[in-house]
């Protein structure tokens, strides 16, 4: 899901968790999802929360070399391939070459890493 979808989805609960802990909903997102360090509440972003677990199962997979880990591997191969050059795909922009790729899980992690 792209970072809209995402607030879209929990914009609702969200509304109601911060009605419920006397919070006013116009409050900045960046208190809202900030750490306990920097005194804001610590809600979890969805958004951020997805691309986490993506990038956990992906790694988890890889370092596994499991059955998944090696289709994991092949389909970052051909974003590779689709993307054209020789710099590691997911360390380039985003923006200027997501153009030259086919829409998949893979591009979505490598959208989450470069927002």
């Amino acid at each position: 899901m792209s970072k809209t979808q995402c607030h879209k989805k929990q914009s609702p609960a969200l509304v109601a968790r911060l009605q419920k802990n006397v919070v006013v909903s116009t409050m900045s997102r960046d208190l809202i999802f900030g750490s306990h360090r920097y005194g804001c509440l610590q809600f979890k972003n969805l958004y951020t929360d997805m691309g986490s677990q993506k990038l956990e199962m992906l790694l988890g997979h890889l370092r596994k070399d499991d059955k998944t880990g090696k289709i994991l591997s092949v389909a970052l191969g051909c974003l590779q391939q689709e993307v054209g050059t020789s710099t590691p795909v997911l360390e380039t922009t985003y923006s200027l070459y997501c153009p030259l790729s086919t829409p998949s899980w893979m591009q979505a992690l490598w959208r989450f890493f470069m927002r």
